[in-house]
């Protein structure tokens, strides 16, 4: 109960800011969770990892 609380929080919270960062330690998910959150709040993605690789 509590943790659909703090999703429910950060998802208000989110309403109210620009852009996401996600951080963490290599093959935890970020880009894939990225990819859902940027879809669910109809944000622009970018994957840094990609976009460096890139240039």
């Amino acid at each position: 109960m509590l943790f659909i609380s703090l999703i429910g929080s950060f998802f208000n919270m989110i309403e109210a800011e620009k852009n996401i960062i996600l951080i963490g330690m290599p093959g935890v998910g970020k880009s894939t969770v990225g990819v859902l959150l940027a879809k669910r709040l109809s944000f622009c993605y970018l994957d840094t990892d990609i976009y460096i690789k890139g240039t």
